[in-house]
């Protein structure tokens, strides 16, 4: 254990652990190591796009965001950044050295990556892992300030005993003088105190001036019963306090106030109040004797804090003091000019109630306006909106016009507004109040801005928000001055300060040469890596169709058997002539040697084959890319003959897509494909000319409800307007009087038997059952493919992600209710019947299975069944469990009553189940991971803790490696059981797993795990854990191996003694002792027992319990009742019983 300064927030213990103490084990991260400059492949920075900075941002690990803008601010403090560089390697080591500084090694190295990595964000990974975190410290928040404060030290204490071991001294130590006036004799007694930043008190005060001036120009009078006593006039007197600052350091930081309590409602507040602090400020007259150092500063940075007083965001505006990146000029300060213009704020008027506005708005119009003619100058004369300034109080402007009818004429279809009042004056532009500017009453002489002439150039400010890095502009600051999101620490440097004409631009300025290599290295890896990932990302799958398994019909391509094609992976980078090249060398056994063959983009559409871009039409199409000549999303070509093309007259483009239609003439089923661009009156042409029948003709389609309706035919309108693709059109001699049912429907079916991918769209009669309707299918598959006699085939339909169950087909098809052009799966399996259900189950494997079964059937017999239907991939003598599945098909809940039905189970048909190998886990889960613990008692003193921890565990067999050790524990176990089970029976399970060599499970004492400290004991081994209440997911517990048989009553208590020794202020080791609490428990009975089981008197005793949470030690409070009403009172004595020693 180490001391830290006082000043020191408690959580750096468990934040900075080891953080002090470079040659620790402890700063060995257990975790792995990524670089700073990081091996994954992100985004470079980039000047080429609007907007790019040239700067790099830090990720966040997961809440450290404080830890990045603190690390932008010293990046940019160009005076640390230059003595940072210049630390010497022959110092500091090298980063894999064990005795290596790796503190200041990994600052360095991360502020190199930052200014000359190729990446967009760097990590700060190697820098977390210098400083110990290893529990996750990373997702905590925490404040800026104590880590500005808690890195300062750490890295002095990283810096002692080099040549630049005052580094931060010099730049950041200031010093303040606190003074006391004797006001009889004059003497003052003074008192310095260093400081690294100033805290600056925010409420109460308005700017940063008047707080300074409370602080170091006001003073505080001791006197009457608060005299100090002067050591000269050696008497109580009045004196005079107050402080001064005597020593200012080259950067300035200040950190607001911002953090409270309110007593009131007893929680944590953020003061939101308006703080001005300045760009430039003297602090001459906070001194307490005329320096000869500059005294003048500027601002350079502010980390700002967004969120409440219980967490929030921070991020920073720094300003780019080295021009090291590209700034310009912010977006929205491009986009003002597009925005309603407004007057000059001291030109604004202001009215104290609308109907004035109004009044005067309408009387300076010579017509009547629009509402939003009124929104637009109400804006451009008050700089308000109404929305803004009125509509919470009276609502919208329409609404408030409208309840003024006696003032104000509203015209509902025109939208304008007039006034009505013609006897009443309007109020005219001089009449209007106009708000006089304030006058900063709280200006201070000491914190008068000096007014420089115009600079020539802006500055350059950015906002460092983690990866994002985005120019702002100075003025941006002032938002920053109040609010949820205001500023939170400010940092100043001397203007006095000059930098080097070659620091300009150059952010190489100082980097150690051996890093510069290390991180060409690193670009060069990174470039490599850009342009695989590039490759990659233009390499696509092409898919190359062969002409021999097409043929023309009605002037399109139509495919013969399915479409045919070759995949082709290309690099869409090359040009259109190297992918002809291409498709030769990968197009075996095809004829691509013609002398007129053509390179066409094509778009598979049902069984058409659309041809849409003629790549080779000309030699400047052969020599572009093909990314950009080719369709977004088309990546299907095909090699055929123009003079074959030109001879079927085969339509193209993507005006010409084909349209199927059905023509229906009775019996006579025709399909046609035609360009959707084919007008309607030539849709009666084709209409005769596919079912031969005679003019005159009448054309009906199926409108909603399955009812036949006429088409109505208009001289310029395409087919793709008053159709549907793949629909049915009806051809009639005689016109239709009334709407007629239509007794057909039309399915899109996509087969998937065997190695047949192919598409159909066949028409079926809603009065058929499904199993005719699969014979018909059965058929037409049977023209174009070998099919064997004897298949089973079923019908799915296709919702569109996924298929729905299998259609029972002994239902008639109009009882399924399925749209007109449904798509249906056909696939091989067994037919379902209505008074079964068909199951899919996945297995390990990822295949897919289903089983038919009966709705009445067990879950047993049903789990029997798909084991014996997926023989051999199962194993028929293990046992198997269901369980259900989640929306990504993962498996979810286990089934546990597997001797009730499906339906009662609620197993629908269609329903997708895991069949998982092997017993089912526990109903109630809880996966218990246990430390072993031994009392630091039994530890020699001459061993170190891994040794001793090592040479006590020797005989368990760890089923995993452990991580680094931590405290007195270190995991060994690990297992999921069911909250049913006994402490004995755990022990059991522990003794047998991990082959502990005891006698019997009573030399095993199990108890709870409340972090790193021992908690409860579990004493009966017949109780359960969920009698114990250990509840799930995770429990974690600690096991200690006893000397002996462990028999602990009810009322017997189990201490841990540690004696400090007030001489040496060491606690010496721990020593258990067991106290029996049958005749009391009470503070007094406490220590008797722990005075007789060490040794000495009572009355020299006094006892602490140690809080972990608190990492401290609180007084056992113990007071013998004195009287007869005390000792009435003597209940309310602390019950030693109650308290946590177990």
């Amino acid at each position: 254990m180490f001391v830290i300064n006082k000043w020191i927030p408690r959580f750096a213990g468990a934040m900075f652990e080891g953080l002090f103490d470079e040659n620790a084990d402890d700063f060995k991260s257990q975790k792995s190591k990524s670089s700073s400059a990081g091996s994954s492949v992100c985004r470079p920075r980039s000047l080429k796009s609007e907007g790019e900075t040239g700067l790099v941002g830090i990720t966040n690990q997961g809440a450290t965001c404080y830890l990045n803008s603190l690390i932008q601010t010293l990046l940019f403090t160009p005076e640390l950044r230059d003595a940072v560089f210049q630390l010497k390697q022959a110092e500091l080591g090298k980063r894999n050295e064990q005795q290596s500084r790796r503190i200041p090694l990994e600052l360095q190295m991360l502020f190199a990556n930052m200014l000359l990595v190729d990446k967009s964000a760097v990590s700060t990974t190697d820098l977390t892992d210098s400083f110990g975190w290893q529990n996750r410290e990373e997702v905590s928040q925490h404040d800026v300030q104590e880590l500005n404060r808690i890195l300062f030290s750490a890295l002095e204490q990283s810096l002692v005993g080099l040549s630049d071991s005052d580094l931060l001294d010099n730049l950041y130590k200031g010093t303040i003088v606190n003074q006391i006036c004797c006001k009889e004799c004059g003497n003052i007694s003074e008192r310095e105190e260093n400081f690294l930043d100033l805290t600056v008190a925010i409420a109460g005060f308005s700017d940063l001036g008047d707080s300074l001036t409370n602080s170091y120009l006001y003073s505080e009078m001791l006197s009457g019963k608060n005299q100090y006593k002067c050591s000269k006039c050696d008497k109580l007197v009045d004196a005079e306090k107050g402080s001064k600052l005597r020593e200012l350091p080259p950067v300035l930081t200040f950190c607001l106030l911002r953090l409270g309590f309110d007593y009131q409602r007893m929680e944590r507040k953020k003061e939101t109040s308006n703080f001005v602090f300045p760009h430039q400020i003297s602090m001459a007259p906070f001194m307490d004797k005329i320096s000869s150092k500059c005294t003048d500063y500027e601002l350079f940075s502010v980390i700002v804090h967004r969120g409440g007083a219980y967490g929030g965001h921070y991020h920073a505006v720094i300003k780019d003091i080295d021009n090291l990146g590209h700034w310009s000029t912010p977006a929205h300060k491009q986009q003002g000019s597009n925005k309603v213009q407004t007057k000059e704020k001291d030109e604004r008027l202001h009215f104290d109630h609308p109907n004035d506005l109004l009044m005067y708005l309408l009387a300076s119009s010579p017509n009547a306006m629009t509402t939003e003619e009124i929104s637009q100058r109400m804006l451009h004369e008050t700089g308000v909106s109404w929305n803004k300034k009125y509509k919470k109080r009276y609502g919208t402007i329409t609404k408030f016009i409208r309840d003024k009818p006696e003032l104000f004429s509203y015209d509902e279809s025109t939208r304008r507004v007039s006034s009505k009042s013609q006897n009443v004056a309007p109020v005219s532009a001089e009449d209007a109040a106009v708000p006089e500017p304030e006058k900063d009453v709280n200006q201070e002489e000491a914190l008068q801005e000096t007014q420089p002439n115009e600079e020539k150039t802006e500055e350059h400010w950015f906002s460092f928000d983690d990866q994002r890095v985005r120019p702002t502009h100075k003025g941006d600051i002032e938002r920053y001055y109040g609010g949820k999101e205001c500023a939170y620490m400010l940092y100043y440097r001397q203007k006095s300060l000059l930098r080097p004409a070659e620091a300009s631009g150059n952010p190489k300025h100082l980097v150690p040469q051996h890093i510069l290599s290390e991180i060409e290295e690193t670009n060069s890896t990174l470039r490599h890596q850009r342009e695989v990932e590039e490759a990659k990302q233009h390499t696509v799958m092409m898919k190359i169709y062969m002409p021999t398994k097409y043929t023309f019909r009605d002037s399109f391509i139509l495919a013969k058997s399915g479409h045919h094609f070759h995949e082709l992976e290309f690099d869409n980078r090359k040009t259109v002539n190297e992918l002809i090249v291409a498709i030769h060398s990968q197009l075996p056994g095809e004829d691509t040697t013609g002398v007129d063959l053509q390179l066409y983009t094509v778009k598979p559409i049902d069984n058409v084959l659309h041809l849409l871009n003629n790549l080779s039409e000309d030699e400047a199409q052969c020599s572009a890319k093909v990314a950009s000549v080719s369709l977004p999303g088309v990546m299907g070509f095909i090699l055929v003959s123009k003079s074959a093309i030109e001879k079927h007259g085969v339509f193209s483009g993507a005006d010409n897509e084909p349209f199927k239609i059905t023509f229906s003439y009775g019996e006579l089923n025709k399909v046609m494909h035609l360009p959707k661009s084919t007008k309607m009156p030539e849709l009666c042409t084709y209409a005769l000319e596919a079912t031969g029948t005679a003019p005159p003709i009448y054309l009906y389609t199926v409108r909603k409800h399955g009812k036949l309706v006429e088409l109505e035919i208009f001289e310029d309108q395409p087919i793709s307007e008053a159709l549907a693709n793949d629909s049915i059109v009806n051809v009639g001699n005689e016109p239709i009087t009334e709407t007629l049912p239509c007794d057909k429907i039309t399915f899109s079916l996509e087969v998937h038997v065997q190695e047949i991918r192919v598409q159909y769209s066949m028409i079926a009669h809603l009065k058929d059952t499904v199993s005719s309707f699969v014979l018909e299918i059965l058929k037409k598959l049977r023209e174009d493919h070998d099919i064997p006699e004897r298949i089973n085939l079923r019908l799915r339909p296709n919702n569109g992600s996924t298929f729905g169950p299998p259609l029972f087909y002994d239902r008639l098809i109009k009882d399924l209710h399925l749209p007109d052009r449904s798509i249906l799966c056909v696939e091989e399996g067994k037919p379902v019947k209505s008074s079964q259900m068909s199951i899919f189950y996945n297995l390990d494997n990822g295949k897919v299975h289903d089983v038919v079964c009966v709705c009445t059937q067990t879950i047993e017999s049903c789990i029997q069944q798909m084991v014996a239907n997926s023989a051999p991939i199962t194993n028929a003598h293990s046992p198997y469990h269901l369980m259900t599945l989640n929306w990504i098909d993962e498996p979810q809940d286990v089934i546990y009553n597997i001797d009730q039905s499906l339906a009662k189970v609620k197993i629908k048909h269609g329903d997708r189940l895991a069949l998982v190998e092997g017993k089912p886990p526990p109903k109630d889960p809880i996966t218990i991971n246990i430390e072993y613990y031994n009392d630091l008692a039994q530890m020699p003193c001459n061993a170190s803790y891994e040794q001793w921890l090592v040479n006590s565990i020797e005989n368990i067999t760890l089923q995993e490696q452990s991580g680094c050790v931590s405290n007195s524990n270190a995991s060994i176990w690990s297992a999921t059981v069911g909250s049913d089970i006994t402490i004995g029976e755990l022990k059991a399970l522990f003794q047998s797993s991990c082959n502990v060599s005891v006698e019997s499970v009573d030399y095993l004492r199990l108890r709870s795990c409340n972090g790193r400290n021992p908690g409860l004991i579990y004493r009966c081994d017949n109780k359960s854990l969920r009698a114990y209440k250990v509840r799930g997911p995770v429990a974690n517990m600690m096991m200690e191996i006893l000397p002996n048989s462990d028999q602990l009553r009810e009322d017997e208590v189990i201490l841990s003694l540690r004696e400090k020794s007030m001489s040496t202020n060491r606690y010496g080791g721990a020593v258990t002792m067991s106290w029996d609490i049958s005749g009391g428990a009470t503070a007094r009975q406490l220590q008797t027992q722990i005075a007789l089981k060490i040794g000495c008197e009572t009355s020299s005793l006094h006892l602490a319990l140690y809080e972990p949470e608190k990492f401290d030690w609180k007084p056992i409070r113990y007071k013998q009742p004195s009287s007869q009403g005390d000792r009435k009172r003597g209940k309310r004595k602390t019950k030693m019983g109650r308290a946590k020693f177990t």
